[in-house]
């Protein structure tokens, strides 16, 4: 599944949004935090959760990926483990409902 960083780099490459700007939108007065955050060294504070989603513009499907990634990744290290464990499992089983499907 894709990063949460990932996505917001995303979200701002479709805005042509730069750190800097972002970084101005969260009320910071410099960039170190946004790119810290960007490169995965620090976590996103879960809560400026929603402020991050109102800075990047997010609506809609982006603003429930969002939502989504952000449950998962500032989740305690167990619940993400159970997480990745659970999604693939769920590919396998869907992996074997189209096989019967086909076959």
């Amino acid at each position: 599944m894709e990063r949460l960083a990932t996505f917001i780099r995303k979200s701002m490459a479709i805005r042509k949004m730069t750190i800097r700007e972002l970084s101005y939108r969260l009320g910071y007065s410099g960039n170190s935090f946004v790119s810290n955050v960007l490169n995965q060294k620090k976590m996103l504070p879960m809560q400026k959760v929603d402020e991050w989603a109102k800075a990047l513009g997010l609506k809609d499907a982006d603003l429930e990926k969002y939502y989504e990634l952000c449950s998962v990744e500032l989740a305690p290290k167990f619940l993400q483990r159970a997480i990745q464990h659970l999604r693939k499992k769920n590919a396998e089983l869907e992996s074997l409902l189209q096989n019967r499907k086909k076959g």
